[in-house]
């Protein structure tokens, strides 16, 4: 899905690109300081090709297991404004390398729906037959599961 750029003068980390999005992954170099250790982690800079705005969720998370691996985590941190980095149209994810790893909260179940459902009103774009996953849901599917766990009649 995504191919590294041979030279990439001027940045520290491994470029990426797949003609829609440009990713520069940079690992973290904790403080020396730094007691206990934070577990080991990269930075994905990410932004599109032609600069626009963004922010698809399912392109992201792809992303990040491309590069990253799909048993990895990863953040994107809304920071304090003391903090804020708003300087171009570009994200950045960090990602635990260890696949072991879990954040202490979120979600704790996969659940993956194909396409609308009745149940909650909620509006999902159908996956493309590359990209579904074999536990995705169809919407028939994820009205029964919120039939039988009483959120839908």
């Amino acid at each position: 899905m995504v191919k590294q750029i041979e030279e990439a003068p001027g940045i520290y980390g491994q470029m990426y690109t797949n003609g829609i999005y440009v990713v520069i992954v940079t690992p973290m170099v904790p403080k020396d300081d730094a007691d206990p250790p934070p577990p080991a982690m990269v930075r994905l800079s990410i932004r599109r090709e032609d600069r626009g705005p963004l922010h698809d969720w399912r392109h992201l998370q792809w992303i990040k297991n491309d590069l990253v691996g799909q048993q990895c985590e990863a953040l994107e941190i809304y920071p304090a404004e003391e903090r804020l980095v708003d300087t171009a149209n570009q994200l950045w994810l960090w990602a635990f390398t260890d696949p072991t790893f879990r954040i202490g909260f979120g979600f704790q179940e996969r659940l993956i729906g194909d396409g609308a459902t009745r149940a909650s009103g909620a509006v999902q774009r159908p996956f493309s037959v590359e990209r579904r996953p074999a536990d995705a849901l169809s919407p028939e599917e994820m009205d029964e599961k919120a039939r039988v766990s009483g959120l839908m009649k």
